[in-house]
């Protein structure tokens, strides 16, 4: 679906606190041609760039893992 308007260079930051879909979007841009970089299984405060949502606050507050990648499309 991002190819359709996602400019060349263009990327997703994708955030998720579950592992079972963090792991299945990776495979699914890798497969459709995209570079994955920044693939953190547990990422902190400042370390890619970062709007807290309420639910990631909440589990970050509850010790949660929140997974993230930055795809980028080539």
């Amino acid at each position: 679906m991002y190819k359709n308007f996602l400019m060349s260079g263009g990327s997703v930051i994708q955030k998720t606190d579950d592992k079972q879909f963090f792991e299945y979007s990776y495979k699914k841009f890798v497969e459709h041609g995209y570079s994955v970089e920044d693939v953190s299984l547990k990422i902190e405060n400042g370390e890619i760039e970062n709007i807290c949502t309420e639910y990631e606050s909440k589990f970050r507050k509850l010790g949660m893992p929140i997974y993230a990648l930055i795809a980028k499309k080539i």
